[in-house]
């Protein structure tokens, strides 16, 4: 019996629902445990992590600011031992730019725009970001958004293989875009925040930074205020939320910092 329209979109259907739980549990974060779909392997992820890093360093200008490159560095390398990565290549810059905002790159590349540098008060503020961009790194995070964006582009060519010829192929390829945006991808990059928050607040703990701090730093980025979009069709939680999670984690991360081996509490101020 040749298979009709409906057959197909049923099939698509099953074989979007038997595809994705079984590909979430291929593999575990460190440090939180949650179950993650990683596609690519650490050696890929970091080789361009450095191509992209080069290329990015390449038309960028370097800060001259002497106080924000060393403290930079000199917080960047105290939470990477923590971070236990000795095979990571890691590498600490800031560079000029207006934007209030710091990134990572696959393998340990880590960049502050001279932005965001001003919003810190002292170093244990610096060290709660380091940290969150760290995490990032340490937990393959770009490498997950690479598996989900590879994971959706197959299963949307499966899909639109067997619509090829229904007429409301566009619709349910404009469908299935949105769905796995705003019920996966979008979801997925909070997740990633929070996470980064979490382990990110650990490594600057265990690295002798004082963990109240991460609090101390967010409600000073809620201040900032600005429009930004509902957080269902946002990449970030909320400010709000960012701090009522910080909040929580408070206890145990002073823990941490009670028994790390050396304190620097709030280090040095930005000068």
């Amino acid at each position: 019996m040749k298979p009709t329209r409906k057959h197909k979109r049923l099939a698509a259907i099953i074989l979007l629902w038997a595809v994705l739980p079984f590909a979430a549990y291929c593999a575990s974060t460190p440090y939180t445990g949650r179950t993650r779909l990683i596609l690519t392997t650490e050696a890929q992820e970091n080789e361009m992590g450095e191509k992209s890093f080069r290329e990015f360093m390449a038309k960028a200008a370097p800060s001259r600011n002497r106080s924000y490159v060393d403290m930079v560095e000199r917080v960047g390398k105290r939470l990477a031992v923590v971070a236990n990565k000795p095979d990571y290549k890691w590498e600490f810059a800031v560079v000029e730019s207006n934007e209030v905002n710091a990134f990572c790159l696959p393998g340990g590349k880590i960049v502050f725009y001279t932005g965001i540098m001003p919003m810190f008060e002292n170093e244990a503020e610096l060290a709660i970001v380091m940290g969150h961009e760290i995490a990032h790194a340490v937990l393959r995070h770009g490498g997950e958004r690479m598996s989900q964006a590879m994971a959706a582009n197959f299963l949307g060519s499966v899909l639109g293989a067997l619509t090829e010829k229904d007429g409301k192929r566009e619709l349910y390829m404009a469908a299935f875009g949105g769905i796995t945006t705003v019920g996966l991808i979008l979801p997925y990059s909070r997740k990633h925040e929070y996470e980064a928050d979490e382990t990110g607040t650990l490594f600057s703990a265990k690295a002798g930074y004082a963990p109240e701090a991460a609090v101390n730093f967010w409600q000073k980025m809620m201040k900032q205020g600005g429009a930004r979009p509902p957080e269902f069709l946002s990449t970030h939680p909320s400010d709000t939320k960012r701090v009522e999670y910080l909040r929580k984690l408070m206890p145990k991360m002073k823990q941490v910092y009670s028994s790390s081996a050396e304190k620097h509490e709030y280090g040095e101020k930005l000068r």
